[in-house]
């Protein structure tokens, strides 16, 4: 009786860890900021048996440092951006802990590749409770395509003041 019980809960967290996923997947198809994006992943990952992950991405030419990552993120080095999140062990930290890691590369939908997500795990006796497909799957397209959609930083085109142009007026910096 104790087994089927024990079953039916991990049955249970199955599911709960699995539509975490896909709702961060489905989440991060819509975000417009980089907030966003450290929001739905510390979700994602806060109520599933992941004890933690790294998020380290490539700016490229004309993007700048996220707004919003300065406490959650180091400085831009090399035009690079990491950021981390470790589920609260009280007193001690992951570091010096026995754990697991599994890296996933974040390649776009349009094949750039971004970077990486690392998630790391305590080891355990308890199995892991998730389907790890739906973590290898959608989910690194989906970030490595909400990180090129918020960092993106496009040139805004003017229109140039002519004789003809009606309500323009001609500007110049400096």
């Amino acid at each position: 009786m104790a087994r089927v019980a024990q079953r039916t809960f991990d049955q249970r967290q199955i599911v709960i860890n699995n539509l975490a996923i896909r709702r961060a997947t489905e989440e991060l198809k819509v975000v417009d900021n980089y907030e966003q994006v450290w929001r739905v992943l510390q979700a994602a990952f806060h109520s599933n048996d992941f004890d933690g992950f790294d998020v380290r991405f490539k700016l490229f030419p004309g993007e700048l440092y996220p707004a919003g990552a300065g406490a959650s993120g180091t400085q831009a080095r090399r035009g690079e951006v990491s950021f981390h999140w470790g589920r609260s062990m009280g007193p001690q930290s992951l570091e010096g802990l026995a754990l697991w890691t599994l890296s996933l590369d974040l390649v776009s939908s349009s094949n750039r590749h971004r970077g990486a997500l690392v998630v790391r795990r305590l080891y355990s006796q308890r199995n892991l409770q998730m389907d790890i497909n739906l973590l290898t799957s959608s989910f690194p397209v989906a970030l490595a395509d909400a990180l090129d959609r918020t960092l993106h930083r496009g040139v805004e085109i003017i229109p140039h003041a002519g004789q003809d142009d009606h309500g323009f007026a001609a500007a110049q910096a400096g």
